[in-house]
């Protein structure tokens, strides 16, 4: 190996290519185990350390925590597996955030002769190719699953209508009544109660003038014509001419008017009466000799 001092005089060493070829891999197998090493320290350092002394402690020996974390990574992925120490540092950290089918193909040997650009590259497109083949798995899972409530809903409908096609109708009257309805029954009731009652109360006193007029009949022997003659020139000259009737009912009280009114019906139903029965009996009134008969 050449003594660094050499090549900073820009002097060769005069060593052949294998003795450089050998000095080389010779270097890379150090700065590899020297980066392992590093890596070692660093992970035991973080384990010792309390609860942010870690950080502190880097920023005293001038380290950034991205790359020690990238050293810590490292070590691990080596002392995992070790063939990915031939792939240096740089390719390796890029290996680390590939996916998993990409350091596959790394430890299988399959990447020696990409650099960490390509590897980058390669990581990046599988990731895009994998984003795009779970947006496609997404999108057929959502198919399936509407497509299975889909049938399961068209199974629902189809049970449900064979069910309704198989059951009997069923009709049910509900009756609704109104709030006040017990007050309108009991109305109801007692209007009907005292129905009854006046029409029992008018069938007795039906009956009561039916006797009462049977008794009269039976008693009466009937007035004589002068008599009734002075009876009716007696009421027309008390209750005046007729002509002037209104005017003098004018002057009586609303009692009397009815009990005038219930008179004269009388006196109309009498007067019908006895038009029908003279009429029947078939009399003709002649002036000076009284009724005659023309009954044969």
């Amino acid at each position: 190996m050449s003594d660094l001092s050499t090549l900073k005089s820009g002097r060769l060493s005069g060593r052949t290519k294998d003795e450089i070829d050998r000095d080389f891999r010779a270097c890379c197998r150090k700065a590899a185990e020297d980066i392992l090493r590093l890596g070692y320290d660093l992970i035991e350092m973080k384990e010792v350390c309390e609860h942010g002394e870690f950080l502190a402690w880097l920023n005293e020996v001038g380290w950034q925590e991205r790359t020690a974390q990238n050293y810590m990574r490292v070590a691990k992925a080596w002392d995992e597996n070790p063939k990915l120490m031939s792939m240096g540092y740089t390719r390796t950290v890029a290996l680390l955030a590939a996916p998993a089918e990409l350091q596959e193909q790394a430890a299988e040997g399959k990447l020696d002769d990409k650099s960490a650009a390509e590897i980058k590259r390669l990581s990046r497109e599988l990731k895009e190719a994998q984003n795009e083949a779970e947006s496609y798995k997404q999108i057929v899972r959502n198919q399936q699953h509407s497509a299975a409530v889909e049938t399961r809903e068209k199974g629902k409908l189809q049970r449900e209508l064979q069910e309704l096609r198989e059951r009997e109708p069923e009709v049910r009257i509900v009756e609704k009544f109104p709030e006040d309805y017990e007050l309108i029954k009991r109305q109801l009731r007692m209007a009907e109660d005292a129905a009854q009652d006046a029409e029992a109360r008018a069938d007795e006193a039906v009956r009561q003038a039916q006797e009462a007029m049977a008794g009269q009949a039976d008693c009466y022997e009937g007035p004589s014509v002068s008599g009734f003659i002075g009876a009716v020139n007696a009421f027309l000259a008390t209750s005046g001419h007729l002509p002037y009737a209104e005017d003098w009912l004018r002057t009586l009280s609303r009692d009397d008017r009815k009990s005038v009114k219930m008179f004269t019906d009388s006196v109309w139903h009498w007067a019908e009466n006895m038009l029908k029965a003279l009429e029947a009996d078939r009399l003709v009134i002649i002036p000076g000799e009284g009724a005659v008969s023309n009954a044969e």
